[in-house]
């Protein structure tokens, strides 16, 4: 039986990248020699968070009220009118004009992931399952146009799939997306995304409708008009819905030469500056062999990667301890440009200069906290933990020099001058709110049971607001 929810008019363009321009990072690179031919990233095996686990990092700037999630190796930002894509070399930010956007709506990454019992689940996890960012499912724009919608889902060889749901009777035209690089149409139909260290094509669009069982070739291409992107399409049965289908895939990044990079969170300021945090495991250069602002130390080492709105490197650098392991998970940036980074640390390190920190390292896993300023130069870290098992996961600012920090913990600790927390710790995994002045003068933690923070926003007048994962039904 004909149904017409089932038919649809299905338009498809793969994103494919080629690397044109060497990358001149002064370190030996796989892309170095694969650069004559087409590299597709694939996706990563890694254990994600469910979907209710939605990482948000809130500034206050354009990265406010941002959803994260880790897709092919590049971590992706949503916002209610802008999508970004981010990795250790580029950002690509995609804008939907003609609209003032939607909040999207987010499903489940992995469907057995979700339907675990919450404690076992918690149980089972390994650090490779907290580090930032959870994995990509599914992102819906409802109605982002009137009569449209936009879903992002992850796409076996390449970062994400981007899918625009045209109603019957919408108007694909409406359909208007600006981008933060230059975009030309090439003659065979595909366009070109220019970045400094080379280029990304998207082929031509296929398109086609189902109706009756069968499958029917509409002719499609792209528009690129004064800046803008969009569809033009044949003349096909507007009775049915209407379904594009792009592929985005990196081909390009900075990294070490033997070593592993991971980005595991992003910001971005208000001038459009895309900030990323994760870990390496060896020194990288920038552009132009550009040296890190501070040295790698060894091990794992937190970096610290700011690109401009065009995607253009500015600075990196590095900090961690010479033989621990150190990672970087949650990033936000300040009205002044400020930079906050927080995660994790295995032993004590040193900022700029042998400058201590401002709280002791207590012991095997614990919380740091560092802050730079926009230009990439230290200015304080400090540390927070029992000795155990302590890990910041998000972090943000507000607009009266203060900082909150959160995520979870295995034991109770005191904040500065032995200071109690203000809801004393409850057993097992923990999880913790921590305030601190900028400069830090005080900090006070507290605690509250059977969750991991996966959530934090500031709101006006000062209010914190967090959502946590519950791990059983607390009476």
């Amino acid at each position: 039986m004909e149904k017409k929810s089932f038919q649809s008019l299905l338009l498809i363009a793969f994103f494919l990248i080629t690397l044109v321009t060497p990358i001149n990072t002064g370190v030996s690179s796989p892309l170095a020699s694969e650069a004559s031919h087409l590299q597709q990233v694939g996706m990563q095996s890694i254990q994600g968070i469910p979907h209710k686990d939605v990482v948000r990092l809130n500034t206050a700037g354009e990265g406010s009220n941002m959803l994260q999630f880790k897709a092919g190796g590049d971590i992706m930002g949503f916002q209610p009118n802008k999508v970004y894509l981010a990795s250790t070399s580029h950002a690509l930010s995609v804008e939907f004009l003609g609209t003032t956007g939607v909040m999207p709506a987010v499903e489940s990454a992995n469907s057995t992931l979700s339907t675990l019992n919450p404690e076992s689940f918690q149980e089972s996890r390994s650090m490779e399952g907290l580090k930032g960012a959870p994995p990509l499912g599914k992102v819906t724009y409802q109605n982002l146009w009137e009569g449209i919608s936009v879903t992002y889902e992850p796409v076996k060889g390449g970062i994400a799939e981007s899918t625009y749901h045209i109603a019957p009777g919408a108007d694909v035209s409406r359909i208007r997306l600006s981008y933060n690089v230059p975009v030309l149409e090439q003659g065979d139909g595909s366009l070109r995304f220019s970045f400094k260290n080379g280029y990304m094509s998207e082929l031509a669009p296929v398109a086609w409708q189902e109706i009756g069982g069968k499958h029917v070739p509409v002719e499609v291409s792209f528009r690129v008009s004064g800046g803008e992107v969009g569809f033009s399409v044949a003349k096909y049965d507007s009775g049915f819905p209407l379904t594009i289908d792009p592929t985005y895939v990196w081909h390009t990044f900075y990294g070490s030469a033997g070593g592993s990079d991971d980005g595991y969170g992003i910001t971005v300021d208000g001038s459009g500056n895309v900030y990323v945090t994760g870990y390496s495991s060896a020194s990288w250069l920038g552009d132009g062999s550009a040296a890190p602002l501070h040295a790698f130390s060894g091990s794992d080492d937190i970096f610290i990667l700011k690109l401009n709105t065009s995607g253009t490197y500015q600075w990196h650098t590095f900090y961690g301890s010479a033989g621990g392991s150190d990672n970087g998970y949650g990033i936000t940036v300040d009205g002044s440009g400020n930079v906050y980074i927080t995660g994790y640390s295995s032993a004590s390190w040193l900022g700029d200069g042998s400058a201590a920190p401002l709280h002791a390292f207590s012991g095997y896993n614990d919380i740091f906290v560092l802050k730079l300023n926009t230009s990439g130069t230290y200015q304080w870290h400090t540390f927070y933990g029992s000795g155990d098992f302590d890990v910041g996961n998000g972090i943000t600012a507000d607009g009266s020099g203060n900082v909150y920090v959160t995520g979870y913990s295995s034991a109770s600790w005191l904040g500065d001058g032995s200071a109690a927390p203000l809801h004393a710790f409850s057993g097992n995994y923990d999880i913790f709110v921590l305030k601190m002045s900028d400069p830090p003068a005080t900090a006070i933690p507290t605690m509250n049971e059977w969750g991991t923070i996966i959530f934090m926003a500031l709101a006006g007048l000062g209010s914190v607001y967090y959502l946590r994962r519950q791990r059983r039904t607390e009476h």
